[in-house]
């Protein structure tokens, strides 16, 4: 066994990640009013986007920072599979070290992230973001923490 690995995201990344992604993260990007078969297109707009691999060399998720057409400010997305369950501890200490390195042209990052999971709260607490408040967004009134 060797250890996590992270690299450039590919389409073939995103591709793969659309037919393995996690139950919570498939219903998060459906009730947004997506398909799993965007993440390629979820690459293609980011300005980084990072595959991660579990120590196996299974694809744990990718992560990804884009802009979102004001000066400044971008929007930070994950989206995993259940590779990433079996090793949390790993994944977050190097995910808070990914943050502080390709966030550094953005003043503001934001995220919108599922209301049903406690998981990504955790996560995004670990990292420094605040959660301003629970709501619905549409299509589908699915309810995100912002």
């Amino acid at each position: 066994m060797s250890k996590p690995s992270y690299r450039k995201a590919t389409l073939e990344d995103g591709k793969e990640l659309a037919k393995t992604l996690c139950e919570a993260d498939r219903l998060e990007v459906e009730g947004l009013g997506h398909s799993p078969d965007f993440i390629p297109l979820y690459i293609l707009t980011s300005d980084v986007a990072t595959a991660f691999f579990d120590k196996d060399g299974n694809l744990a998720g990718i992560a990804g920072i884009g802009p979102d057409g004001r000066p400044g400010v971008g929007v930070i997305w994950m989206l995993t599979t259940d590779a990433l369950s079996r090793h949390p501890h790993t994944f977050v200490r190097t995910a808070k070290k990914w943050i502080a390195e390709h966030s550094k042209p953005y003043s503001m990052l934001w995220n919108l992230a599922d209301a049903g999971t406690t998981r990504i709260g955790n996560y995004s607490s670990t990292w420094g973001f605040p959660q301003l408040g629970r709501s619905t967004l549409d299509p589908n009134s699915y309810p995100i923490w912002r």
